[in-house]
């Protein structure tokens, strides 16, 4: 015989009660968890609102991350544009414009 027997315990979330069995107990003890504060559905609720949730570290921080890149080099850019159609307003000519564009003023071959 078991030294476990059904208990009622009283769900922390929906205030119901539910049975706690023999074989769960024993399930419990044989992994060292604590007796369950909630219900089944309690739990599967959970469990669904946790799986659904965005990563904190992982998924949603490396995808933080990523648009932070993006945005700054979508800054430097516009930057660069801005740049560029200054030097061009300022009479430096298409090729002074290009250059700054492309970044390549100091390293074009010949010059």
């Amino acid at each position: 015989m078991s030294e476990y027997s059904d208990v009622e315990l009283v769900c922390s979330d929906c205030n119901q009660t539910f049975v706690f069995s023999a074989e769960e107990q024993e399930r419990y003890a044989s992994r060292n968890f604590s007796e369950p504060k909630r219900c089944p559905e309690c739990r599967q609720n959970r469990r669904t609102q946790h799986r659904q949730a965005p990563r904190r570290f992982g998924g949603g921080a490396a995808v933080t991350a990523a648009a932070a890149v993006a945005m700054a080099a979508v800054a430097m850019a516009a930057a660069a544009m801005a740049a560029a159609a200054a030097a061009a307003m300022a009479g430096a000519g298409a090729a002074a414009m290009a250059a700054v564009l492309l970044g390549a003023a100091s390293k074009r071959p010949g010059r």
